[in-house]
């Protein structure tokens, strides 16, 4: 059905994972890997005949089944030797999220794990995302370490951030 189209096509798989029971992170990722293989095994069914069936409830400012996307690019970027062509490796995309949060992740030789955060400007600000992104990393930092940790064990706060809240703001009174 594609052939002769010249384009990025993407089939969206929706996954829903139980993090219940404090797992570890190896548990975890068992959990993720499981949810995975599964949509991997129905996605032949096209995004939108899933969504048609499902027919949730749909808003204008919402995806109908999910708001934070994680895209991970694990693949080596081909090198193009074309006659007479220079072709280089450019970064796809406007710049617009798709989804509340987006979170595109790429490895490579060269950088390692990197990234970009896209997210919707009238729910978040810069900040916020920023701060998003360094929890992010220390999160992974922490399972690279110990893959058998607690989910609940994994510190998501760093010290001045940890003292802001039990210490400064600690009793502080809400009006109301």
């Amino acid at each position: 059905a594609l052939s002769g189209l010249v384009g990025f096509f993407v089939n969206t798989l929706v996954l829903r994972t139980d993090s219940s029971g404090d797992p570890s992170f190896r548990e975890l990722l068992g959990r993720v890997r499981a949810a995975d293989l599964d949509a991997f095994a129905h996605q032949e069914a096209p995004f939108d005949l899933v969504l048609e069936a499902l027919n949730p409830t749909r808003t204008l400012s919402r995806h109908p089944l999910f708001q934070i996307c994680l895209g991970l690019d694990l693949g080596a970027v081909p090198e193009l030797d074309l006659p007479g062509v220079t072709a280089s490796v450019s970064g796809a995309g406007n710049g617009s999220a798709k989804f509340d949060l987006e979170f595109l992740l790429r490895s490579d030789d060269r950088r390692g794990l990197h990234g970009a955060v896209l997210y919707a400007a009238d729910l978040f600000d810069a900040d916020t995302v920023r701060r998003m992104g360094a929890v992010l990393g220390r999160v992974l930092e922490q399972v690279l370490a110990d893959p058998g940790r607690p989910l609940s064990a994994l510190e998501v706060l760093d010290p001045e951030e940890r003292e802001l809240l039990t210490g400064s703001w600690a009793g502080v009174k809400v009006p109301g």
